[in-house]
């Protein structure tokens, strides 16, 4: 037991966490790679993969009242239409984070729309996104 650690010190620079995934065969958890994916139907009734890939999403707030980051929330699904809003806890703070971004340059530019769109805070957090790949 290391008793000088703080975890309140970690920043997502650090580290990320992978999702679980638990193969459907065999019952076990397995970790997926770029070529793993999970297969969906499009509403367009066609096949679609999602794949895992490194890449970046903005973070528009960050609180630990779950009212204020639902408020937040609602106001970025009602201004961000084409991206998906994530909600996301991490004791003790709820963010709330939007886009999946495979490129830096892409998340910069949703920041600064973000930032003019009155979300002040927005900033670039790495991490693991979804890509959609149609078959």
């Amino acid at each position: 037991m290391v008793e000088d650690f703080d975890p309140l010190v970690l920043t997502d620079d650090n580290f990320v966490i992978e999702p679980k995934f638990i193969d459907q065969n065999s019952g076990r958890e397995a970790r997926p790679t770029i070529i793993d994916s999970l297969q969906t139907v499009h509403p367009d009734s066609e096949q679609v993969k999602i794949v895992f890939v490194k890449g970046y999403r903005v973070q528009i707030g960050s609180f630990t009242n779950i009212e204020d980051a639902n408020e937040i929330k609602r106001a970025a699904m009602l201004n961000f239409e084409d991206v998906n809003v994530y909600s996301i806890f991490e004791p003790p703070r709820y963010k709330i984070r939007v886009g999946d971004f495979e490129r830096r340059r892409n998340a910069e530019t949703f920041q600064d729309k973000a930032i003019s769109l009155g979300f002040e805070n927005a900033w670039i957090v790495p991490t693991v996104v979804e890509k959609k790949i149609k078959n």
